[in-house]
């Protein structure tokens, strides 16, 4: 999958409305309105962050774009929930000139999660092609991962081909 095919997977589920207000940025900096997203993650669905992460690069267009990389590559090195790290690793995965290593090794944590609904997520995000300019030991590390999630047979067999 490319980046903008991603982004347009994205933008399609992003359409699929979700229950939760939009973002507002009135009288908010863009580094507690991550924070705020971040903390409201727990509990959500892999649909639900990706639209909330569609939202987030929304403020782009508000001239924020930059302060918002700068905010999300904040929280990338951060201990962070399942659901709180695919928000942010898709959140800036959207931004200019991601650090992929480090969305890799955020993301990752998801393939391995209970919820295979998240790691599935996960999973697709990798299918980006950016991922693929990793230096060489992290795409092995990488292809590692997905492929012990492909053949562990306890998982649900849908998800062992989406790692696959």
């Amino acid at each position: 999958m490319t980046h903008t095919a991603s982004a347009a997977l994205l933008l399609f589920l992003g359409t699929l409305g979700t229950g939760t207000p939009p973002l507002s940025t009135q009288g908010e900096t863009i580094e507690a309105m991550v924070s705020d997203e971040i903390a409201g993650a727990t509990g959500r669905d892999a649909s639900e962050l990706f639209q909330r992460a569609l939202e987030l690069r929304g403020a782009d267009g508000l001239g924020a774009g930059e302060a918002l990389d700068q905010a999300l590559d904040h929280f990338l090195g951060s201990p962070l929930s399942p659901e709180a790290a695919l928000l942010v690793g898709t959140a800036r995965l959207l931004g200019t000139e991601p650090d992929l290593e480090a969305i890799a090794k955020l993301l990752q944590a998801d393939l391995s999660s209970g919820d295979d609904a998240l790691a599935s997520a996960a999973a697709g995000l990798f299918g980006d092609t950016a991922f693929r300019s990793l230096a060489r030991g992290k795409r092995e590390e990488l292809a590692g991962t997905l492929l012990e999630g492909a053949e562990d047979a306890e998982r649900d067999p849908a998800l062992r081909m989406r790692f696959a």
